[in-house]
């Protein structure tokens, strides 16, 4: 699965006008190209509207948007994709330009005018003349400076903003589908049980069996399969026909016994949940017996007569049906019970058991 590692997106602000309210600008948003399998990008500003985004070639790396009111803040969605099709969650960044209060003109003070009194005095008369009366005259002038011009006002425009949007990580991109996993597992049954003919019940067979079982060849969902099964097994019972024997040693010698060899293949519906597996299946299969050596068993096998090596034998073909349930024990191990339908065609005879089975999965 491929995943997506840190990006970085940066939002420049660039203000064209002043003053700044309602004054057009533009912003540059920019990410990293940290994954060479991008095969795609695509943007919308301030929606995620399914038709309104706009795809980027897998090699751009910025984009720049002019025109944008300064008193309104933006937010860019930013997406990208694998495939074209499957996109990640937006990553989101914001724009909006900060106002700063502009600076306060200097204008510089006038001065005040300054006065000034000039007095002059008139020369003394000469010594020698006669009479004179000296007399002083008071002049009163008054010089005014010249008031200077006053400076032009400097008006400071007000800087250019440039916001810096931190730095955001967009979504992981959706991973490629992966195939369905298979759900196919094989299992070895050994089963253990009680047969009879049905109907007539007197006579009691002992089973022992092994079952070959294909489960989920076939899935729907997770709970529902189809698979296959064959069974081999084994019914015996004493040559005699009854189960009581004196001498409890008897028992123990395979030469007291007749014994029948079935072999079937199943269809199989299996329902799966957690633990439990409960299934049903029907199929056909064929089965011989030694009618000398099992009298009891004779009447089962009545299709076909052969010998090998001097021994006759009996065999017929059957219908057969099971159903049963299963509890796994870990991942290799399960328990359960079934109960399993022969019907004889030939001999027209109707055999059930119930069995014990092992399950062991591999």
């Amino acid at each position: 699965m491929k995943r997506f590692r840190k990006a970085a997106a940066v939002a420049v602000l660039l203000i064209i006008m002043l003053p700044l309210a309602a004054a057009p600008m533009s912003v540059e948003w920019s990410w990293l190209l940290d994954d060479p399998d991008i095969s795609a990008f695509r943007y919308q500003i301030d929606s995620e509207s399914d038709d309104g985004w706009t795809v980027l070639p897998a090699d751009t790396d910025s984009i720049t948007i002019d025109g944008l009111d300064s008193s309104v803040e933006y937010a860019f969605y930013l997406q990208r994709s694998y495939d074209g099709e499957n996109w990640s969650e937006s990553a989101v960044s914001y724009a909006k330009a900060t106002e700063t209060a502009p600076i306060e003109p200097v204008v510089e003070e006038e001065p005040a005018p300054v006065e000034e009194t000039v007095v002059a005095e008139e020369p003394a008369p000469a010594e020698e003349e006669v009479a004179a009366v000296e007399e002083t005259a008071v002049v009163e002038e008054t010089a005014t400076v010249e008031e200077p011009a006053p400076a032009e006002e400097e008006v400071i425009p007000a800087e250019e903003e440039v916001v810096v949007v931190e730095e955001i990580t967009p979504a992981e991109a959706p991973a490629e589908k992966a195939p369905a996993e298979s759900r196919f597992a094989f299992s070895l049954l050994p089963r253990f049980g009680v047969a009879s003919t049905l109907f007539d019940f007197d006579r009691a067979l002992a089973e022992v069996g092994i079952g070959f079982d294909f489960a989920h060849i076939i899935s729907a969902g997770d709970h529902f399969s189809l698979g296959l099964r064959s069974d081999l097994v084994c019914n015996f019972l004493p040559v005699e026909g009854s189960w009581t024997y004196e001498d409890k040693l008897e028992y123990f010698n395979i030469m007291n016994y007749a014994e029948s060899v079935l072999l079937d293949l199943k269809l199989m519906m299996d329902v799966t949940a957690g633990p439990m597996d409960l299934y049903i299946g029907g199929g056909a299969g064929y089965g011989i017996c030694n009618p000398v050596d099992a009298p009891n068993l004779e009447d089962l096998f009545k299709l076909y007569d052969f010998s090998i090596g001097g021994a006759d034998f009996g065999s017929d073909w059957f219908a057969s049906a099971i159903a049963g349930i299963r509890f796994s024990i870990g991942n290799v191990f399960s328990l359960g019970v079934e109960a399993n339908y022969r019907y004889m065609v030939t001999a027209k005879q109707h055999v059930g058991s119930a069995d014990v089975v092992l399950g062991f999965t591999f």
